[in-house]
């Protein structure tokens, strides 16, 4: 939004369902015309994924892509796996399984499972989330 934009006043809201929402509060965004809005947003917009729907990324990503995706993976990391400590629940690494990509017979979800056990079963308290986030990796 900065470089491409110049908005600097800009608040990041994370809605849950509907994903992640900026709300731009520069006066420049909010004398803006329905159609320029528009524009932007449709710039902006990914598409839209949670948990019964998946997001496919094209490859090459479009620049603006490439940067948002090298932004939020550390910030995943850094908020999700270690601040909120996803993968310590059994339910949310049940949920994360489903995202590894199908293959013959659940070979890779069943590799994955057994090395999250061994890990568990080492306890490496704390830091098990980025543990087993590696291990998904």
């Amino acid at each position: 939004m900065e470089e491409d934009f110049d908005f600097t006043n800009l608040l990041w809201v994370f809605s849950g369902r509907r994903g992640i929402h900026a709300w731009v509060c520069d006066d420049e965004a909010r004398n803006m015309t329905n159609e320029m809005r528009s524009a932007v947003i449709s710039y902006c917009n990914i598409g839209v994924g949670n948990e019964n729907k998946r997001l496919v990324l094209e490859y090459p990503m479009h620049p603006r892509l490439r940067k948002s995706y090298a932004y939020l993976k550390d910030k995943f990391l850094e908020v999700i796996i270690r601040d909120h400590d996803l993968l310590r629940i059994e339910a949310h690494r049940e949920k994360m399984l489903k995202f590894l990509p199908k293959v013959p017979n659940d070979e890779l979800k069943s590799k994955v499972e057994l090395a999250w056990s061994n890990s568990l079963q080492a306890g490496n308290e704390p830091g098990i989330s980025e543990a087993l986030w590696s291990i998904f990796k």
